[in-house]
């Protein structure tokens, strides 16, 4: 936790932790519940009284889980299994933090109504400035992406190119034109990589109309689609000879998502870590389990960048998910044929993952688990269970 920024505050017995609680309010807690001569539901009573708006997380055991509280009387967020991946608990953790800071401000909000209505004019003025500045930018941010595309040298920009070299290498002789066949093979290929990129655009404007209604999927078809995803994102795998590492997807829950949309879905993911990750690095994909739904993760090694931004940096979390939004310029050629671009491929996988019942997490961490820690980013498909 502290390498990955969190500051966790360690208690190593119960006396100790309600000290900590008197003197503190911290954003969430996590804890255990088997202890000699105290129940359960009482323990968690007491921690709720003291902080009644911190998420609690426990960790337990499956014996333990079963015969603990009940997660529907509100009194805990999540269970985590031990034991358990780094990755689960940085994951839960992340969602209870966000899940206390949006509940914190709406206590804040209540308390500060009054103030809030006083100061409505003056929100609504400063909402009118920023308008136009927004506007601008998300403006600026199209046509940066669309040139990105166009001058791609494997799109129109590289079509372009080659039409020049025609241009100035053709020679006429007797009413026909020459032109070199290395040339014109080079204009075939161009023509191609043109249309892949239009093709591209169509695939965009389809994702965005589609309604993708939830349907029950099982493991199996989870499964399916998974493998499905990794052999049509094989050709951007082998780009960087990059490794996918899967763990056993194996859950026997049925979870409610959509067919196609999980598949469009994992695929884009995929090729985002295949884009943003070192070359010969490991792909992995793997999954845990929460009370009410299976999450999905693909994670991939931060690919270092010169000159510009790596990695999802906090502040940018959310950011992600807008339209037309990159972390950075950095374009890479050799990704002409992903299906989307143009920085719209997160936006169109959290469009479709809400549209089809389920949430997308895109967050980076620290994994310490070996000698050294490595940056990495993890994207998260959660689903939830059918009931």
């Amino acid at each position: 936790l502290q390498f990955n920024n969190y500051e966790p505050i360690v208690a190593n017995n119960i006396d100790m932790a309600f000290d900590i609680l008197s003197k503190i309010n911290p954003n969430i807690i996590i804890t255990e519940i088997a202890f000699d001569n105290i129940q359960p539901q009482s323990y968690l009573d007491a921690i709720r009284k003291m902080a009644p708006y911190s998420p609690i997380i426990i960790l337990t055991k499956n014996e333990e889980r079963r015969k603990g509280p009940d997660r529907r009387l509100g009194s805990i967020f999540e269970f985590i299994t031990k034991p358990f991946q780094i990755f689960d608990l940085l994951g839960h953790v992340k969602r209870a933090v966000s899940f206390y800071e949006k509940n914190s401000l709406d206590h804040s909000q209540q308390d500060d109504l009054s103030r809030r209505q006083k100061n409505q004019i003056e929100w609504l003025l400063w909402k009118e400035k920023n308008r136009l500045h927004d506007s601008v930018s998300f403006g600026k941010t199209i046509l940066d992406n669309i040139y990105d595309a166009v001058n791609n040298e494997k799109s129109v920009g590289g079509l372009v190119q080659i039409i020049h070299k025609i241009k100035e290498s053709a020679k006429v002789q007797e009413g026909m034109v020459r032109i070199s066949s290395s040339l014109v093979e080079e204009m075939m290929n161009g023509a191609e990589s043109v249309r892949g990129w239009l093709q591209g655009l169509e695939n965009i404007n389809t994702a965005f109309q589609d309604d993708y209604v939830p349907e029950v999927l099982s493991a199996s078809n989870v499964k399916e689609i998974l493998e499905k995803a990794i052999q049509q994102t094989e050709y951007l795998r082998s780009v960087k000879n990059q490794k996918i590492q899967v763990a056993n997807i194996d859950f026997q829950l049925s979870v409610l998502s959509h067919k196609k949309g999980l598949l469009l879905t994992i695929s884009e993911l995929l090729t985002n870590a295949f884009k943003y990750s070192p070359e010969n690095s490991i792909i992995e994909i793997s999954h845990h389990r929460t009370s009410n739904s299976i999450s999905l993760l693909i994670i991939n090694n931060v690919l270092e960048v010169q000159g510009g931004l790596s990695g999802i940096p906090e502040e940018l979390s959310n950011e992600v998910f807008e339209p037309f939004f990159r972390i950075n310029r950095n374009i890479d050629p050799r990704y002409v044929k992903e299906a989307y671009s143009m920085g719209v491929g997160l936006c169109v996988c959290n469009q479709i993952t809400y549209k089809s019942g389920g949430k997308i997490y895109v967050y980076e961490i620290l994994d310490s688990t070996g000698n050294t820690p490595v940056r990495k980013v993890v994207a998260e498909i959660l689903l939830p269970v059918q009931q």
